[in-house]
């Protein structure tokens, strides 16, 4: 097994001919290897088509995983993006007026420099914001421990972990669904269908995607659906989601030699080895597209990714942070965030319709 501090320690005529004895040993159709963004991390990325099918090379190694709150120390803008939503946001009644900006019990969101909010308008919040003047700036002690208490709910308990050195497929496949041809019929009925249901006699469609919505996990009808071209109600792919298992995806895994990751994999693969809150480092001020720090694609933040144990979903918050762009919702690009709400739901639950997969299967050893 190579380990992550190997792999950067090797030169580029040792990288090459690793790369080009695993890529043998593999069956790789292509290889490619980059550097995703010298500016965050300088690791080289090896990326390998297997089967039509690409895959990272994501080293393996002893590593501290998770991310311990205590040690946090956010700057000022990421403390007053934090303390801008999480004071009062659910609030009963929070959102009834409205015209808020009218209303000088509402004020914008918060959010850090090149971000979109998730809310055009929250409450007024009760919180101490950060005191100006002359000198350093220091956080209230209070509302640090109000932010780092936030964390700790959020993210794992730091830890090592020793991972195997892994292939992991790039991108994620979406349980129980399958591509349909634009012109099968069952796309014919399901958009007339999703027609007659969403569209007014004088309104054009506007919906980029058609299909049923969200779907009961148990369910056991399959539905099509697909997506627009936009501005028009021409169909430009389409697919069906079926009911399928969790033992469903994992079988069907193992029929290709693949697997999905354990926990501890993933949010070692969604970091690289980085041993920040973030694929890029402690900060909250770098683009969300945490692939041009790792190579690795970015998880979503509104669909949970399966890993080897069943309720441990990974990489979602149920939603709250699509378009976000304050602190409160950012953390969920944490590779160690753990929503326990959502892990929660998965509790019980059989189906994994529409579910995140992200296979994996462990780097041969090879000779080079």
């Amino acid at each position: 097994m190579i380990t992550l501090d190997q792999w950067r320690g090797l030169g580029r005529r040792d990288e090459q001919r690793y790369v080009a004895a695993l890529a043998e040993a593999l069956g790789a159709e292509s290889v490619r290897v980059r550097l995703p963004d010298a500016v965050f991390q300088p690791v080289r990325v090896a990326r390998f088509m297997i089967g039509g099918h690409e895959f990272v090379l994501v080293p393996g190694g002893t590593a501290t995983l998770g991310y311990d709150a205590s040690r946090f120390l956010p700057t000022r803008a990421e403390l007053e993006s934090f303390l801008g939503v999480a004071s009062d946001l659910w609030e009963p009644g929070w959102d009834d007026d409205p015209e808020p900006a009218r209303d000088p019990w509402y004020q914008p969101v918060p959010v850090l420099p090149g971000q979109e909010p998730l809310f055009d308008w929250i409450p007024a919040a009760p919180h101490r914001a950060p005191a100006a003047g002359p000198g350093p700036w220091r956080a209230d002690p209070a509302d640090l421990d109000r932010l780092r208490a936030y964390l700790r709910e959020r993210v794992t308990s730091p830890r090592t972990a020793t991972v195997s050195s892994l292939l992991v497929s790039a991108p994620v496949a979406v349980a129980g669904r399958t591509p349909l041809a634009v012109d099968d019929p069952q796309v014919t009925v399901a958009v007339a269908a999703f027609e007659r249901e969403h569209n007014r006699p004088d309104q054009g469609c506007r919906c980029t995607h058609w299909g049923p919505g969200r779907v009961p996990d148990e369910d056991r009808e399959t539905y099509a659906a697909g997506r627009f071209a936009p501005g028009s109600r021409r169909v430009v792919r389409a697919w069906a989601d079926s009911y399928v298992t969790y033992a469903d995806v994992v079988t069907g895994l193992a029929d290709h030699g693949r697997r999905l990751p354990t926990p501890d994999e993933w949010e070692y693969a969604m970091g690289f080895g980085g041993a920040g809150l973030f694929p890029w480092g402690d900060r909250f001020d770098r683009p969300a597209d945490a692939e041009r720090v790792t190579g690795v694609p970015a998880h979503g933040v509104d669909v949970p990714e399966l890993t080897g144990v069943r309720a441990e979903v990974r990489g979602s918050d149920g939603g709250a942070a699509v378009g976000s762009g304050d602190f409160y919702h950012g953390v969920v690009r944490s590779p160690a965030h753990r929503d326990p709400e959502t892990v929660a739901g998965e509790t019980g639950v059989t189906g994994v319709r529409g579910r995140l997969v992200r296979a994996v299967f462990e780097a041969p050893g090879v000779d080079w």
